[in-house]
């Protein structure tokens, strides 16, 4: 199968240093020539916008799956922003898609981690253990990913488990497991291992943010 693959990042711009990075980020993917994405449950500034091929705002920012809190609380949202990414992207025709959140890493080669994984047969990409798939930055199959990371994926699991540990659950569940790679490392171009930080400011605030500055 042919792949054109698009660049999916989510982002939630409620303050200047989301704006920021959001921006930045952005504006780095530009240069690769891919087809941007960018899904929020926030406005976003035109600055960010003029960077993107395409932006999708829900305002419905939502906590909460039939009434009840997920153990990873931002987990409704993000899966809301990405499965209306996907959506929108299958609309255009995309098969495959780079996803990543506003704050990576932004010294991140993004062009030779999409040529890299192209090459693969497997349906996603991402860092795994017996545990969990990650799901703040990964490769994969636009259709395996909305058949997988979903709310059907939530209800199964999403209540009892960390959301990583819950989309690893349901993929065992649907007996596709064999159809996940553990192969992320791209000389050296890694999103998630050791001591490299997938996210700069989601979890640690402003801890990171001179770090995230010396990366630019």
């Amino acid at each position: 199968m042919d792949k054109k693959v698009a660049i999916l990042v989510t982002t939630y711009c409620d303050n200047d240093v989301r704006n920021f990075m959001t921006e930045t980020i952005l504006e780095k993917f530009s240069k690769t020539g891919y087809y941007i994405c960018l899904t929020s449950h926030t406005p976003v500034n035109d600055k960010i916008i003029k960077y993107c091929n395409s932006f999708i705002y829900d305002s419905d920012n939502s906590m909460h799956v039939d009434g009840r809190e997920t153990m990873t609380r931002n987990t409704p949202p993000e899966t809301s922003c990405v499965q209306e990414g996907l959506d929108f992207l299958l609309s255009k025709g995309f098969t495959h898609v780079f996803k990543t959140n506003y704050d990576v890493n932004p010294s991140i080669d993004v062009r030779k981690i999409i040529e890299t994984h192209s090459q693969s047969d497997k349906k996603l990409i991402t860092m795994t253990d017996d545990k969990h798939c990650a799901m703040l930055a990964f490769f994969g199959e636009i259709e395996f990913i909305k058949n997988t990371w979903n709310y059907d994926m939530l209800r199964s699991y999403g209540y009892d488990n960390i959301a990583e540990h819950a989309w690893r659950k349901y993929i065992i569940e649907k007996g596709l497991i064999d159809q996940v790679s553990t192969e992320y490392n791209t000389d050296g171009q890694v999103l998630l291992i050791g001591n490299e930080r997938v996210n700069y400011y989601h979890v640690s605030g402003l801890e990171y943010f001179n770090e995230y500055k010396s990366k630019i």
